[in-house]
């Protein structure tokens, strides 16, 4: 079962760490101010934590299941972005991720 828990770790990290990069770059000057902002920098290190628990993920969940689950980070920066950071979601933007949950179950669940 940790397995799992470390998929669901890895789709956290990763979108959570989009947010934090986005926040890293809101109102600078310049994309060097960007890059030197705390958020940037936390935003990086959650991304370079991922691999980690992908490896362990990957020692017993088929790749191509794995890919098809952190499908579902899309989904978690969708609402993630219109919790922190106030962003309007669109009909689109929720089909796509009804779009992007369904294929996650009918990749990863046989019939």
């Amino acid at each position: 079962m940790s397995h799992y828990i470390a998929v669901a770790v890895v789709i956290g990290l990763m979108g959570v760490g989009q947010v934090l990069l986005k926040m890293g770059t809101r109102n600078k000057k310049n994309w060097l101010h960007s890059f030197f902002n705390p958020y940037t920098f936390l935003g990086f290190g959650l991304y370079m934590l991922a691999p980690i628990f992908s490896i362990h993920a990957l020692q017993a969940i088929y790749l191509k299941h794995l890919n098809a689950w952190t499908g579902l980070g899309y989904v978690l920066v969708v609402i993630l972005s219109q919790i922190i950071l106030k962003e309007e979601v669109n009909r689109l933007m929720i089909l796509g991720c009804v779009l992007i949950a369904a294929g996650v179950f009918v990749f990863s669940f046989p019939f």
